[in-house]
C-alpha cells in the first residue's frame, strides 16, 4: 500500500527544504531552515502541500474546487496550446483574483468578488520600482476576459457546474481616436525633429507606419526573412503554413496570411535595410539590435508628443490624409494600406 503523502524536511548536500513524495514523484514545497511545527517556513510548505493535494483532486471536487485550483489547472492545460504572450497576460491578470480569493470555493463565488478586485486595483499604488500605477477600464476588460477564459474552460471540461462570473459585463470601451488625430503638418514636424543618430530607429518605424498603416507590433517584429521583394511587402503566414520561428500576426489563427505593402520612399528604405541584414535580423531594431515593440519612446519624439509606447505610435504618428481614411486609432494599423491575404 502506498505511503500517505506528508510534509517532510530534507537536509543534505543537494536538498535543503520541505518536500513531499506523491505518486512516485518528489515535490519541493518550500525552503528551509526547518522551523516546524509553527514557523513561517513550515506554514508555507503546508499551504503548498494542501494546494498540491487540491490540484490532484480537481476532477472530483466539482464546485468545491478553489479559485486557485481552477486557475492553476487552466494555465497548465493551455500553456502548450496558446501563444506565450497570451499565457503571460492570462497569468498576470489571474494573479490579483488568486491573491485575494484563491482559497474561496467555486460554490461560494459571486460577481462581488470580481468587483472587489477591480475596485482595489483602481486605487493608485506603487510598484517595486516606485512607479505609481492604477487600472483603467481597458485593464478591467483584460482582467475579465482572463477570468472568464479560465472559468469557461473549467465549465467546458466539466470540472465545475456553474460559472459564477457569467453575468459580469465588461466596462464600455471608449476610443480616444478623435483626440489623437495627427495632421500632415504635425507628422512632418515629428520627422523633421528626429535628426540625431539615436532617433533613426524610431524614425524609420514611423515612416513605415505612415506608409503602410500596419500595426506597430507587426513592423517591430519583422525580419529580413519576412520580406518578399517581388511584392514589395512583408509577408506573415497563417498558422497552418507558418514555421514555429516565424512571427504570429494577429489573425494567423484564422488561417489568414498578412501582406504589408510598401510604396515610394518607404519601399526604398526597406529594400536598403533588407540588403544590409541577415534573414533573421530585425528590420526595425533599436540601435542595440533589440525589438522596438513595447518600449517607451518619449525621449526620441518632440517634447510635446509625450512619452508613448510602441502600441500608441500608430495614433500618434500616422496622419489623417487622403488615401489613409481609417484615421480611427481602433482601425489604424489594421488594413489601412496593408492587406490580409494574397
Amino acid at each position: 500500500m502506498p505511503r500517505k503523502p506528508q510534509v517532510r524536511f530534507w537536509n543534505g548536500a543537494t536538498r535543503n527544504g520541505f518536500y513531499c513524495q506523491h505518486r512516485g514523484k518528489q515535490y519541493k514545497l518550500g525552503d528551509g531552515p526547518d522551523d516546524s511545527p509553527n514557523g513561517p517556513n513550515y506554514e508555507r510548505a503546508v499551504k503548498a502541500f494542501l494546494q498540491l493535494m487540491q490540484d490532484e483532486q480537481i476532477d472530483q471536487a466539482g464546485n468545491e474546487n478553489t479559485v486557485r485550483s481552477v486557475c492553476n489547472a487552466y494555465l497548465t492545460a493551455q500553456d502548450s496550446k496558446r501563444r506565450q504572450s497570451t499565457m503571460s497576460i492570462r497569468q498576470t491578470f489571474l494573479r490579483p483574483l488568486v491573491e485575494r480569493f484563491g482559497d474561496v470555493r467555486v460554490s461560494a463565488l459571486k460577481p462581488f468578488h470580481l468587483t472587489t478586485v477591480m475596485d482595489a486595483m483602481h486605487r493608485p499604488r506603487k510598484t517595486k520600482q516606485g512607479q505609481v500605477v492604477t487600472w483603467t477600464a481597458g485593464t478591467d476588460r483584460i482582467f475579465l476576459a482572463s477570468v472568464k477564459a479560465a472559468f469557461n474552460w473549467a465549465l467546458e471540461q466539466e470540472l465545475i457546474s456553474r460559472h459564477p462570473f457569467r453575468s459580469v459585463k465588461p466596462p464600455r470601451h471608449r476610443s480616444k481616436a478623435r483626440e489623437r488625430l495627427v495632421t500632415l503638418e504635425e507628422h512632418a514636424a515629428v520627422l523633421a525633429e528626429m535628426v540625431l543618430p539615436r532617433s533613426q530607429p524610431i524614425r524609420r518605424l514611423i515612416v513605415a507606419l505612415e506608409n503602410t498603416g500596419a500595426r506597430p507590433g507587426e513592423l517591430s517584429n519583422a525580419t529580413a526573412g519576412d520580406w518578399n521583394d517581388q511584392l514589395g511587402a512583408i509577408v506573415y503566414y497563417a498558422d497552418d503554413s507558418r514555421r514555429e520561428d516565424e512571427f504570429a500576426h494577429k489573425t494567423s489563427g484564422k488561417d489568414i496570411n498578412r501582406t504589408i505593402r510598401f510604396t515610394g520612399e518607404a519601399l526604398q528604405m526597406v529594400r536598403e535595410l533588407v540588403a544590409n541584414r541577415g534573414k533573421k535580423d530585425l528590420l526595425f531594431p533599436t540601435r542595440a539590435g533589440q525589438s522596438l515593440h513595447g518600449q517607451r519612446h518619449g525621449g526620441r519624439l518632440p517634447q510635446d508628443s509625450g512619452a508613448v509606447g510602441a502600441a500608441s505610435l500608430r495614433s500618434v504618428c500616422v496622419p489623417a490624409q487622403p488615401g489613409n481614411q481609417l484615421v480611427d486609432c481602433r482601425r489604424l494599423g489594421g488594413r489601412a494600406r496593408g492587406d490580409s491575404g494574397q
